[in-house]
């Protein structure tokens, strides 16, 4: 869960569930760390990129024309700066 406590521009993040410190005969996995390597973009190129979900048939819908851009951005974000774990 993510509270904005509208004092900073950090979010307070709390976990929906708490561990159980009385039960550890079983043993946790190790969660997959999915992140981009920014720093490694650069900022011309991703400017030059082609946005064609954008720019051709836009959807008068909002939120159909949200996920129009945030499909375009991610698909130019995979090639330039790939998921990593």
């Amino acid at each position: 869960m993510v509270d904005d406590l509208g004092l900073s521009d950090h979010f307070l993040v709390m976990p929906d569930r708490c561990p159980d410190f009385d039960d550890l005969s079983h043993s946790c996995a190790a969660a997959a760390v999915l992140f981009r390597n920014f720093c490694a973009v650069d900022v011309e190129d991703f400017a030059t990129q082609p946005l064609p979900y954008v720019y051709m048939n836009q959807s008068d819908n909002v939120d159909e024309f949200y996920r129009q851009i945030e499909s375009s951005v991610t698909s130019v974000l995979d090639a330039l700066a790939p998921l990593r774990n």
